[in-house]
């Protein structure tokens, strides 16, 4: 079968040394040079995430920036005003303490009647920092530092390699395909192909399948178009969600509309045993659970499509009943969730969970009532990079 590549970022012994083309570092290190910084205070920038674009002389935080050829001077910089200790943050993020769940609500409720705007959700156990020399002084939030919101699979390549600059490789079609034609009978389709060649009608392409004479074959030769057509556009989003919700390493970070969703993961912490997965109540964690307040950007954040029928036959529950919305990132803008945060609530109070309105089996749910999770597990390189749950294996 055709491999993208995708399965290297779970090699323990994996390099991630892939270079982008389009970034140079021994030019970034000239040009920091050529502006006064000394051969040592350039490697300090280096690592700790800014490059310079070749031809347009832009400095690129790479942590939010993306390589776009204008500055703002949060992210991007022209490289003769790059000069880090004389920004200061321009981006107000509001801090509360909640004293009970309905003060969270209230929160919440009172931001939105004043700015008018949708708002999508993170909840965590606790804060975690952008862990470099040398910090973005324009996302720095007292007492929260420069938050991390990075996905995991940008976590372990910035552990291996920092200045590696690695794209991101989503599974191959035929992959995918793999997993996705589970709803036919291979082995049946392939004895009416045979049927039909004896008959004299040949099948060579997707499109003869789909106008030939047998209704199984043509509708599987159109659900094999739709998936090859919409694999790198359309699908893209769905598919790259369906990893990131199944436990599978992606890009985007998840986030959600629904406040009680993000309750649940500020309050449970994650933890695998014997390749179970688990959530365990923790209340507020000493007062550390946290809420982050995220404002919606559609041209950063993607809502699950239930409705695509390439997807909609294998009934994935999990990012539907999380509401699930993600946010992307890219090589060059690691963090970029961050970028987006409004607020952050403080779960500043004890909690039992007798408070909770949601569970671990509400949000994830056996194999047998989510079709999609039983077809992972027949993938034998998958099934071992799942987080499956208690629930999961009930049937």
């Amino acid at each position: 079968m055709e491999s993208s590549g995708y399965w290297n970022y779970y090699d323990k012994d994996y390099k991630w040394n892939y270079q982008n083309p389009h970034i140079n570092l021994d030019y970034t290190r000239s040009k920091f040079m050529s502006i006064g910084m000394s051969e040592e205070e350039a490697e300090k920038y280096i690592k700790s995430g800014y490059i310079c674009l070749e031809h347009v002389d832009i400095v690129v935080d790479r942590f939010y920036g993306g390589c776009l050829m204008s500055s703002d001077f949060r992210t991007r910089f022209p490289l003769n005003k790059f000069n880090l200790q004389n920004t200061r943050m321009k981006k107000n993020i509001w801090v509360e303490k909640a004293k009970s769940i309905v003060d969270i609500k209230n929160i919440v409720d009172t931001y939105t009647s004043k700015t008018n705007r949708n708002y999508l959700f993170r909840g965590q156990t606790s804060n975690y920092q952008i862990e470099r020399e040398i910090n973005n002084p324009n996302f720095i939030v007292p007492e929260f530092g420069e938050i991390s919101l990075l996905p995991s699979l940008w976590r372990v390549m910035l552990n291996t390699n920092p200045t590696s600059f690695e794209e991101f490789r989503n599974l191959s079609p035929l992959e995918w395909s793999y997993l996705l034609y589970s709803k036919f009978d291979l082995e049946d389709i392939k004895h009416r192909e045979k049927i039909l060649a004896h008959k004299g009608e040949l099948i060579f392409t997707m499109s003869d399948m789909e106008n030939c004479s047998d209704p199984i074959l043509r509708e599987f030769g159109k659900y094999r178009l739709d998936l090859m057509m919409h694999m790198d556009n359309i699908l893209a989003p769905t598919l790259i969600t369906l990893l990131q919700h199944y436990g599978l390493y992606s890009n985007v970070l998840d986030l959600t509309k629904s406040l009680d969703v993000a309750i649940f993961f500020a309050t449970s912490k994650f933890k695998m045993d014997n390749n179970i997965s688990q959530y365990d109540f923790i209340g507020t964690n000493k007062r550390q659970s946290l809420i982050y307040i995220i404002r919606e950007d559609s041209r950063e954040m993607i809502h699950h499509d239930d409705s695509n029928e390439t997807i909609k036959p294998y009934n994935p529950l999990r990012p539907i009943l999380q509401e699930c919305v993600v946010s992307a990132s890219s090589t060059c803008a690691l963090n970029l969730p961050a970028d987006f945060i409004e607020g952050i609530i403080v779960l500043d109070f004890d909690l039992d969970d007798s408070s909770l309105i949601l569970s671990e089996s509400e949000l994830f749910p056996s194999e047998k009532m989510d079709t999609f999770l039983s077809i992972l597990k027949k993938h034998k390189v998958m099934k071992k990079h799942l987080t499956e749950f208690k629930t999961s294996n009930k049937t």
